[in-house]
């Protein structure tokens, strides 16, 4: 259920971020400025996708806690918050500039996904064979 909630809570916050970009830009920015509009717009429409894999991340690093497999947990984490955004953002912003800092959370976020799977595979497998 709490999986379902989460999933449904990321798609509406992605959605409403595509269907109304200019609207939240807007509600934090003046209108004299057109071209920190434009550079905003962009970058929340680069952040946006990382809603669909935050979600996930922090269902898995949850579910390692309470297996008591902090350090796959802290491993995942670490992943998710430190080290993928810290080489995407190097790597990123020498390929595509300053939107490589924006686009950096989807990135991480995408192959933090992968990593939780295979954290995840590797905790349920051994929980299987322990019990």
């Amino acid at each position: 259920m709490t999986c379902t909630v989460a999933l449904s809570i990321s798609i509406v916050t992605m959605i409403i971020i595509f269907a109304f970009p200019d609207f939240l830009v807007r509600l934090f920015s003046s209108e004299s400025d057109i071209a920190v509009i434009d550079m905003a717009k962009k970058a929340l429409l680069l952040y946006a996708p990382s809603y669909l894999f935050t979600w996930f991340i922090m269902t898995v690093s949850g579910v390692l806690t309470g297996l008591e497999k902090a350090t796959e947990s802290i491993v995942l984490m670490s992943a998710e918050s430190i080290i993928l955004p810290l080489f995407s953002t190097l790597v990123l912003t020498q390929l595509i500039g300053v939107y490589g800092i924006f686009i950096t959370p989807t990135i991480s976020g995408a192959v933090s996904i992968v990593v939780a799977i295979i954290l995840w595979r590797k905790c349920i497998k051994s929980e299987i064979e322990n019990s």
